[in-house]
């Protein structure tokens, strides 16, 4: 992809959701590997977060490079060399992403879910052993996919000589077929897959609410404030992965039109860092270290203003 922007505001905002993406998506492996040194051990659920998260964040930063690197000259690569490796770099890391965005849904459907289906018990045993093959299935999947997109687009810049001897007794409409091949099982499958997933997260959390609600009176009926929240950042998930299938459709169908790749931009650029974000809010063990961390950068920042020494606060469990 070429993420060259024309627009000032477009990029300001571009590059700030980036370095927003940087920093949260730099925190969450930071904070399970610390957990993992601790105790010597880590779910698979953590895994595949600080894969998906340290994914994200070598996607996030070549997008910061091209953002104020190559669009502003600030590089010192010709376009030819420039343009090859970052797109090759970062179509793989979007697509690898999104397997694993997806995978981790699922992992938390099958965590949570009381089904008793021998298919769902059968996942629950073998997911600490499946977990290393599905991230080499994913990668590989990965490459496929965009080695298919590869040779179909002939309008990528870098590829023009390999793209001329491979398309050239090809019609447009074979070419196109090809692109939404790579669309589908790059981004249109992961994303029903954890669609599908989400769903099923909702109807058991709803089914537990009402379930929780209709047993006790209203004197005694428990606090449904956690299982709320829980759902409304299931749906805030679901809705920015509806968005990024958007945003890479304008991108992959509709790269002409200036409107359409100013949006397409934005939402790819924005994504990694606003669901990262919601990662955390729903992470209760992220939430509270991210609360240290901001503690702990106040009391610093406070330091070296001369305000006083540092402050102690407790944070909530």
């Amino acid at each position: 992809m070429s993420y060259l922007i024309d627009d000032v505001l477009s990029t300001v905002f571009s590059v700030t959701a980036v370095l927003l993406g940087l920093a949260v998506n730099g925190f969450i492996p930071l904070v399970n590997i610390k957990d993992w040194v601790t105790v010597r051990k880590m779910k698979p659920s953590d895994r595949i977060l600080t894969v998906l998260c340290s994914t994200r964040f070598l996607l996030q930063f070549t997008f910061f490079l091209e953002l104020t690197g190559i669009s502003f000259g600030l590089i010192p690569l010709s376009a030819y060399a420039a343009y090859c490796i970052t797109y090759v770099v970062e179509l793989f890391l979007d697509l690898f992403s999104h397997w694993l965005s997806m995978w981790l849904c699922c992992l938390y459907y099958v965590k949570i879910t009381t089904s008793k289906h021998p298919l769902i018990l059968h996942l629950k045993s073998r997911i600490p052993g499946i977990t290393k093959y599905a991230l080499l299935l994913f990668g590989f999947l990965s490459f496929l996919t965009g080695l298919v997109y590869y040779v179909s687009g002939d309008d990528i810049s870098c590829l023009h000589g390999v793209s001329k001897n491979l398309t050239a007794n090809r019609t447009f409409e074979s070419l196109q077929e090809r692109l939404m091949i790579a669309y589908f099982f790059g981004q249109a499958f992961p994303f029903m897959m954890e669609m599908m997933s989400s769903m099923y997260l909702l109807s058991l959390l709803v089914s537990h609410v009402k379930h929780t609600m209709s047993n006790f009176s209203s004197f005694k009926a428990p606090s449904m404030d956690a299982h709320w929240s829980l759902i409304r950042y299931i749906l805030l998930l679901y809705f920015l992965s509806a968005c990024n299938l958007v945003g890479n459709l304008l991108l992959w169908q509709v790269t002409s039109h200036s409107i359409g790749r100013s949006v397409g931009y934005f939402i790819i650029f924005s994504y990694p860092s606003f669901h990262s974000i919601t990662l955390v809010l729903c992470n209760p063990k992220l939430k509270r270290e991210m609360v240290k961390t901001f503690i702990w950068t106040r009391n610093v920042l406070c330091c070296f203003r001369g305000d006083g020494g540092f402050r102690t606060e407790t944070v909530a469990q």
